[in-house]
């Protein structure tokens, strides 16, 4: 992967697909996102949960918003919303250019994630989102080690 150095930006956002996502369009998004991120110096997690994206993407800074303004035109999914925005000093993903992982609400794999929103539009409107958001991400991130 191309780690390229100086500031370092962490952003999460929440979004709607715009038709029910399955194992092959997963897998493609994945493959594509990737294979840009490495070329970019991103890394970072995507969950779908509940049936709708949350992702934590961190890189250099100067890439971020045209990469977070290229997700937001990709017609796959709508209503992308930013609920975390922050400069950070180390990566919490440094060696995933894509994580990946699929939730439900309730799911017993993690231990403590009942509170998830059935949709992401739901997931805007709570009073702590960013730290809902960053208990999820890191949650999986601690559990993978």
């Amino acid at each position: 992967m191309m780690l390229r150095g100086g500031v370092l930006r962490e952003i999460v956002y929440v979004s709607t697909p715009t038709r029910p996502i399955g194992d092959g369009d997963i897998s493609a998004l994945l493959s594509r996102a990737r294979e840009k991120n490495e070329r970019l110096g991103v890394t970072g997690m995507l969950l779908l949960v509940a049936g709708g994206f949350l992702q934590l993407l961190e890189g250099p800074t100067d890439v971020m918003d045209p990469l977070v303004e290229s997700i937001r035109r990709d017609q796959r999914h709508t209503d992308l919303t930013v609920i975390l925005q922050r400069e950070i000093e180390r990566r919490s993903f440094p060696v995933w250019p894509m994580g990946y992982r699929r939730l439900d609400p309730g799911d017993p794999k993690l231990k403590g994630f009942n509170d998830l929103p059935y949709r992401p539009a739901d997931f805007v409107q709570l009073e702590n989102a960013q730290g809902l958001a960053a208990k999820l991400l890191r949650g999986f991130q601690t559990s993978h080690r």
